[in-house]
């Protein structure tokens, strides 16, 4: 099986976060502290706006196999792993990955076998868990309403759906 997501910017959820950041602004213009204090607020407010333009790209596909998940981003690719706490609902969808590096390992033959030099004792290569996290948030307008449905039906009733991880 192979499935593919292509991802578009949203426009709701940048709308949201623009009302959200808006709101934290205006807020301080009531709020019951000193000047200084709204002054510096305001710039953490600031600060933090400006901060996120340039945090990691948000991936521009998806791609589900049996054996992978991959993170297509205008710059490059990386395998992941998909988490457990997953939100999935008609509106939105939200999945957090996690990044997969191949760490070498012996192969069960190698295990075994008395001596390492011996050709059945192979190294290979085991995917684990790094540590960069990649969230990926679904809305109506992030991609067609059949893809986000068929998402929702793979993430449900898949194997790595149930605390198992698709490597």
């Amino acid at each position: 099986m192979l499935f593919r997501v292509e991802l578009a910017p949203s426009r709701l959820l940048f709308a949201g976060i623009a009302i959200s950041y808006l709101l934290a602004l205006a807020s301080l213009v009531f709020a019951d502290i000193p000047p200084w204090a709204s002054c510096v607020l305001a710039l953490g407010i600031s600060f933090s706006v400006l901060s996120s333009q340039f945090r990691r790209t948000q991936p521009v596909a998806l791609l589900i196999s049996e054996d992978m998940i991959r993170l297509y981003f205008p710059d490059r690719q990386i395998s992941v792993l998909l988490e457990t706490e997953c939100h999935c609902t008609p509106w939105v969808q939200i999945l957090h990955f996690r990044e997969c590096l191949q760490v070498p390992a012996l192969t069960n033959s190698a295990i075994t076998s008395p001596a390492l030099t011996e050709p059945d004792s192979l190294l290979v290569s085991m995917p684990r868990p790094g540590t960069a996290r990649y969230s990926v948030i679904l809305l109506p307008d992030s991609c067609r309403k059949s893809t986000r449905r068929k998402l929702a039906v793979l993430l449900r009733w898949h194997r790595f759906a149930h605390a198992t991880q698709l490597v």
